[in-house]
C-alpha cells in the first residue's frame, strides 16, 4: 500500500504531473472541442464553472446495460486530481451528479439509485472525470477500496468542510493522507514506495525518542 502524505503529494506526485507531455491528452482536448466522438456525447455542460461532457467509455459495448460505463470530463483543464478539488468545485460536482444521471435515465431508463459514481485516485490520466457505473458492473479492478472514491461522498465532504464556521486555508482533498494500491509497473510507483517506506521510518524514528 501506498501512503501518500500531502508532502509526499508535492514532493513526487505533482513533479510528475506537471512533467507529463501535454500531447499525451490530445485525445481528451479533441473530444471537448468537439473534434472527435461528437455523435457518442450524451450530456454536455458548456458553462465555465460547471461545465462536462458525458459519453460512453471504451470499456462499454454500448449495448449490454447492466454493464454501463460512461464518463464525466469537465471542461476546466486546471483540475487534474482528486487532490485539486476543493469548495470552489462543489457546485461542478453537484451538477455532475444530477445532471449526469437524469441524463442517463433519459436516454438508457437506468436510475441514479441502479449507478456508481466514483472518482479513481490516482486516476489513469491527469485531467478531472467522474465515472457511471451500473452496479452490476463488477468485472474489473478500478472499483477496489483505495482506488475508488464515491462521488456522493466526495460532495458530502465539501458540504460538511463548508458549513464549518472557520474555513481551512488548504482543502480537504489537499490535506488528506490517502492510501492505496499502486501496480509496479506504474511511473509513479517506484518512487511513491520509497518515500512511503522513507515515511514510515521517520515515524518509526519519531515514536523512539
Amino acid at each position: 500500500m501506498i501512503k501518500e502524505t500531502p508532502e509526499i503529494y508535492e514532493k513526487v506526485v505533482k513533479p510528475y504531473i506537471d512533467s507529463i507531455p501535454y500531447e499525451r491528452l490530445t485525445w481528451l482536448r479533441n473530444i471537448l472541442s468537439h473534434e472527435t466522438e461528437t455523435e457518442k456525447i450524451v450530456y454536455e455542460d458548456s458553462s465555465p464553472d460547471t461545465g462536462f461532457i458525458l459519453i460512453p467509455d471504451l470499456k462499454w459495448d454500448q449495448e449490454n446495460l447492466s454493464t454501463l460505463y460512461l464518463l464525466a470530463i469537465v471542461k476546466d483543464s486546471r483540475i487534474r486530481s482528486l487532490r485539486d478539488i476543493n469548495l470552489s468545485h462543489l457546485p461542478l460536482l453537484q451538477s455532475i451528479h444530477f445532471n449526469g444521471t437524469k441524463a442517463i435515465e433519459t436516454k438508457f431508463g437506468i436510475s441514479k439509485h441502479e449507478l456508481r459514481l466514483y472518482v479513481h485516485y490516482q486516476p489513469s490520466y491527469y485531467h478531472f472525470h467522474v465515472h457511471f457505473v451500473h452496479i452490476d458492473n463488477t468485472g474489473f479492478h478500478g472499483i477496489s477500496i483505495g482506488q475508488a472514491h464515491l462521488l456522493d461522498d466526495i460532495i458530502e465532504t465539501l458540504i460538511l468542510e463548508n458549513s464549518q464556521i472557520i474555513k481551512p486555508i488548504k482543502s480537504f482533498y489537499h490535506n488528506i493522507t490517502f492510501n492505496y494500491c499502486l501496480g509496479q509497473n506504474h511511473e509513479l510507483f517506484q518512487n511513491l514506495w520509497d518515500a512511503t517506506q522513507n515515511y514510515y521510518k521517520e515515524q518509526q524514528g519519531i515514536q523512539l525518542l
